[in-house]
């Protein structure tokens, strides 16, 4: 499990990157690019196809892939062996689990600023309280405004995200939280990859003499964008009857 703390202490950028330090995990198999959380567990390529969010699965097909900030989660966990089969259907190397962040009863007032090489600027906040003296009712409001120049020559990242949220919990048994994404990508950065030779290990020319493609190096058309929208709305619902029985109920 990757909690809060962990994501904010190795300053990640994406979900993939939260499992730089897990072992069996692949994170670097599309290089830079951070277009789509495209992990490797176990030999077993998961590019959404096994990525579950608050207990429900990410649908994705071939380019219409979702990208979860990790700015707006509580925790990333990865299920491997008999556990990752609970959930149907996915591939025999694991399944990943994301968390997005709750309302909280306590008072929550943070905002931050970024800026760094590439000519990244970026300022985010993140704010939660309850509504009501006895914290029936509360509230969570994350927002993340992102922008920097990718690696890769002639492509951007641009990133727009806001997740309010609402909690009902009228007695210590019982839990409503409602439960939204809004996510707006201009440009999203480059998608690609390129080959061993010329990269890893030079190209010969026909003189003999040696050379490698540059690290900025983009190998497609400057009008070679991809764009992203995405917008969820859901649900999830708890209550325990006793110490042995509780219902949950989902909605995406």
């Amino acid at each position: 499990m990757v909690t809060r703390e962990e994501m904010e202490a190795h300053q990640i950028a994406s979900v993939k990157e939260a499992f730089n330090y897990t072992p069996g995990v692949l994170t670097g198999n599309r290089g830079s690019s951070q277009v789509i959380d495209a992990l490797s567990i176990r030999g077993f390529s998961e590019t959404n196809t096994n990525q579950y969010l608050d207990g429900l699965k990410l649908q994705s097909n071939n380019y219409s892939e979702f990208a979860i900030d990790p700015y707006f989660l509580e925790r990333a966990e990865l299920l491997r062996g008999p556990a990752s089969v609970l959930y149907g259907k996915s591939d025999p190397g694991g399944v990943v689990v994301l968390v997005s962040k709750r309302p909280m009863q306590e008072t929550l007032r943070e905002v931050q600023f970024q800026m760094g090489s590439d000519n990244l600027f970026s300022t985010g906040f993140d704010f939660s309280s309850a509504l009501d003296d006895n914290g029936v009712y509360s509230y969570c409001l994350t927002g993340l405004a992102s922008s920097a120049d990718a690696q890769q020559d002639m492509n951007k990242e641009k990133r727009y995200t806001l997740a309010p949220s609402f909690s009902w919990r009228p007695d210590e048994n019982t839990r409503f939280d409602l439960l939204t994404y809004f996510l707006n990508e201009p440009e999203t950065g480059y998608y690609g990859w390129l080959p061993r030779q010329g990269t890893v290990v030079p190209i010969t020319r026909a003189d003999g003499s040696e050379y490698k493609l540059p690290t900025d190096f983009d190998e497609g058309e400057e009008s070679n964008k991809i764009s992203r929208n995405t917008k969820m709305l859901g649900y999830s619902f708890e209550h325990s009857f006793n110490d042995t029985w509780t219902v949950r109920q989902n909605l995406r």
